[in-house]
């Protein structure tokens, strides 16, 4: 309904909120979608991490914030880092940071429930990294032919797309994990049965028997651990492949000279 109303208003009003015709700068209509799909990989990582580690890992929430928190030690590095790297093509910079986010969105996908503190360390920091790597040449090439005049106007639109790929991205990653979960659980359940001779061998090794019910609430206890790290994976994986999605659009961007 509000982009039904935010349209109708656009071609009717005198004054819109956002003059059609900066519709057709290419720089910017391309900024628009980048900057969708950045802040989909914005905040994703700090909404998911949290939940895993507490209840697949078992860290304590103090741990959990302050490995989280080195995601802004590396924005302000990355700020940093951008300005050194001001010289470049701003495209070299987008495609630079968007394929060190997908390689650590790669091995995100391949963590494991003891996933080591370190490594979430190191994560965090190289993503917010390339968040500063990422925002400095964007902002700059999406404004590129945008008048003075009009920048309250346009970068209006721009931050509420940012923050409205970061809102839809959160819901379908925790969308992801949810139907994930059960969806493997019921399908890691179908081995736990008397006519599985592998299950009968290590029933047989744990002292674990199907007819005890404190056996059994172990046995859903661990399936529901392992359906739930299979729906953070999936999660993880669909984080990388929209980090991937951003490339074609980084090369379709047009530069000064051209």
């Amino acid at each position: 309904i509000a982009i039904s109303v935010f349209f109708a208003h656009s071609k009717l009003s005198r004054r819109p909120l956002l003059n059609p015709r900066h519709l057709q700068n290419w720089n910017y209509i391309l900024g628009l979608l980048i900057v969708t799909i950045y802040g989909m990989l914005n905040f994703t990582p700090m909404v998911m991490l949290p939940p895993m580690l507490k209840n697949l890992g078992g860290y304590p929430e103090t741990i959990i914030g302050t490995l989280v928190s080195f995601r802004g030690v590396g924005a302000v590095l990355g700020f940093f880092i951008a300005g050194w790297m001001g010289k470049l093509d701003p495209r070299i910079m987008l495609t630079f940071g968007h394929i060190i986010q997908a390689w650590t969105g790669w091995i995100m996908w391949n963590f494991n429930a003891d996933v080591a503190a370190s490594d979430i360390l190191l994560i965090s920091t190289i993503q917010g990294i390339c968040v500063g790597i990422i925002w400095v040449p964007l902002t700059v090439v999406t404004f590129s032919r945008i008048a003075p005049n009009d920048f309250a106007e346009t970068s209006a639109i721009y931050h509420l797309l940012r923050n409205i790929g970061s809102s839809i991205f959160i819901s379908l990653s925790v969308t992801t994990v949810i139907r994930s979960t059960t969806i493997s659980y019921a399908q890691l359940g179908e081995f736990i049965s008397p006519l599985n001779e592998i299950f009968i061998k290590y029933s047989i090794i744990a002292g674990i028997d199907i007819t005890e019910k404190t056996d059994v609430a172990q046995l859903s206890a661990m399936l529901n651990e392992q359906a739930e790290l299979i729906g953070f994976l999936n999660s993880f994986g669909l984080y990388t492949a929209v980090c991937l999605l951003a490339l074609p659009l980084v090369w379709m961007i047009r530069t000064d000279r051209e």
